[in-house]
């Protein structure tokens, strides 16, 4: 069984890091029959490659805890 504190202490690890700005997860959702999905924010995410480049990283540091989690970055935020 998957430790959701440890998949928490992943996430808050990459926000202290700077490799994301927020996450949210559908962990409360403990019934999905999605697995885990997890939705970033970072910044600069307009550019396609940096935004591939942190879903990659976030998907990686997860996978030792939860296979096949989905990582979706939001790109919706316009930059400044």
């Amino acid at each position: 069984m998957t430790s959701w504190g440890a998949v928490n202490a992943v996430l808050n690890g990459l926000v202290r890091d700077g490799v994301i700005t927020a996450f949210r997860t559908n962990i409360p959702d403990g019934r999905s029959a999605l697995g885990l999905h997890v939705i970033v924010t970072a910044p600069g995410m307009e550019n396609r490659a940096r935004a591939e480049a942190v879903r990659g990283r976030v998907a990686g540091e997860l996978e030792p805890l939860i296979q096949g989690a989905v990582v979706t970055v939001d790109r919706s935020e316009k930059p400044a």
